[in-house]
């Protein structure tokens, strides 16, 4: 699957990021037909609707009052916005690095797969207004990234985020508890979010390509998305 989808992607390095090694496998996708798939940097200025997206579902849920700083920010739609999510390459410092000591690349489980910073991203500002857009978001953001030359993601989980992920056939690695008491001062008002009990994680971008190519669900949604994902792509090539 990831073979052919790789001829479809107007990305002028896809063998360097090593889709020519994954097999080919057949697909489909129940809940995600006639989404859209979106990325948007700073200056965008269709950035305002899914930045104050998050902030009111933050709200909503927690009570929180949060600032989006995230460099770029990816969303799903359906005529309305469905769910969306921040992202920040490690080439500068990650938010998640507050609750961890030391750096994102020293630690134990990304020092075992000889993880390099520059091909760390970091995913934030989560959210989504209902369940079943989780996961087929975190998917095609996954496909996306690993396309654009990542291999490891960062990203600070709420234990219901953990477990949705967990049942969708994603493998986590905890990294470390995400205390609140290691933040830097910040305007930022999280609300309850903090009595959630989230987790620093870590997740293979290669473990997720592996398992969407053997799923056929996951395939189908891959095979809907795969020129939304090239054009995100092309739209993300700073990323690199």
């Amino acid at each position: 699957m990831l073979q052919s989808i790789s001829t479809s992607l107007p990305i002028a390095d896809l063998q360097a990021a090593n889709l020519q090694a994954a097999p080919t496998v057949p697909l489909t996708a129940p809940a995600t037909a006639g989404l859209a798939l979106s990325a948007h940097a700073l200056a965008d200025p269709a950035r305002a609707e899914i930045e104050a997206f998050i902030q009111q579902g933050y709200q909503k849920a927690y009570g929180a009052q949060i600032s989006i700083s995230m460099p770029w920010l990816l969303a799903i739609k359906n005529g309305r916005l469905k769910a969306a999510l921040g992202m920040r390459s490690a080439r500068e410092a990650l938010f998640v690095e507050q609750y961890l000591t030391g750096s994102i690349e020293s630690q134990p489980a990304l020092v075992a797969e000889r993880a390099v910073r520059a091909q760390v991203i970091e995913i934030g500002s989560l959210y989504s207004n209902a369940q079943k857009f989780t996961a087929p978001l975190f998917m095609v953001t996954a496909a996306s990234l690993f396309y654009l030359g990542y291999r490891q993601v960062v990203f600070a989980a709420t234990e219901r985020v953990a477990r949705i992920l967990s049942t969708a056939g994603v493998e986590l690695t905890v990294l470390g508890a995400a205390d609140p008491a290691r933040l830097a001062a910040s305007t930022d008002q999280w609300g309850s979010y903090y009595t959630t009990n989230p987790k620093v994680l870590m997740v293979s971008l290669a473990g997720v390509m592996t398992m969407i190519d053997r799923t056929p669900a996951y395939g189908l949604m891959f095979e809907q998305f795969s020129a939304q994902i090239a054009g995100v792509c092309q739209t993300m090539e700073t990323l690199r």
